[in-house]
């Protein structure tokens, strides 16, 4: 029956797949990447989708040119599901790298949500492109 579904989890130049766990720092991985894809920097994917297995979601994350991976946390839940399906993430970002500690809490401070979309734009603008 998956087949009959139509998938929005595919996307030719960068997917962004997130974290969105229980705590501060899964929060702040969520929303920063809700924040650069309606900012047109990336199209959010599903993770869940990967996880389970549909086939839609893996072939789609496959054929996009990029995907960053932004975890909350060193358990690095999200880069473990992408790669468990056979995925690289070609930009891996850790919310705790840039210094907040992961509380069992929802909130975080704002400025931590334009630090992590800096450094997500920061590493993108790294990255190799083929001429």
């Amino acid at each position: 029956m998956e087949e009959d579904i139509e998938c929005n989890c595919s996307g030719k130049e960068l997917l962004i797949f997130v974290c969105s766990g229980g705590c501060n720092v899964g929060q702040l991985a969520n929303d920063a990447a809700r924040q650069l894809s309606a900012e047109g920097i990336g199209k959010m994917a599903c993770l869940s989708a990967v996880a389970g297995g549909v086939s839609m979601a893996i072939a789609g994350a496959k054929e996009a040119k990029d995907l960053l991976v932004i975890d909350g946390c060193p358990v690095q839940c999200a880069r473990k599901t992408l790669e468990k399906a056979g995925l690289k993430p070609t930009i891996h970002l850790l919310v705790t790298d840039l210094g907040l500690k992961k509380v069992d809490d929802t909130n975080y401070p704002q400025e931590m949500l334009t630090a992590i979309k800096r450094s997500a734009v920061e590493e993108l603008r790294k990255r190799p492109r083929p001429k």
